[in-house]
């Protein structure tokens, strides 16, 4: 699985894209990335998604706890802020 995931990472880089704080969920082979969502109320909450579509959806999902949803970065392996997603 390792390898894969070198190979993998080589082949986007070789594209010029970047993953960042790639996460691999060996039950169902997916690799999932970490964002981060702020919200009216002040709220932050950190979780992982396939893409930035999944992560918009959970990211809404929250709006019923926190209020409206205000933004949604993709986050480094370090949680810094590298991509604004919404």
């Amino acid at each position: 699985m390792k390898t894969i995931l070198i190979i993998l990472l080589k082949l986007l880089d070789s594209v010029r894209i970047k993953i960042y704080n790639v996460i691999v969920d060996k039950e169902r082979g997916i690799l999932k990335m970490t964002y981060q969502a702020e919200f009216e109320d002040g709220e932050m909450e950190a979780f992982d998604a396939e893409n930035d579509k999944d992560a918009r959806q959970q990211a809404c999902g929250f709006e019923g706890e926190h209020g409206t949803l205000f933004n949604i970065f993709l986050l480094d392996d370090n949680y810094n802020e590298v991509k604004t997603i919404f």
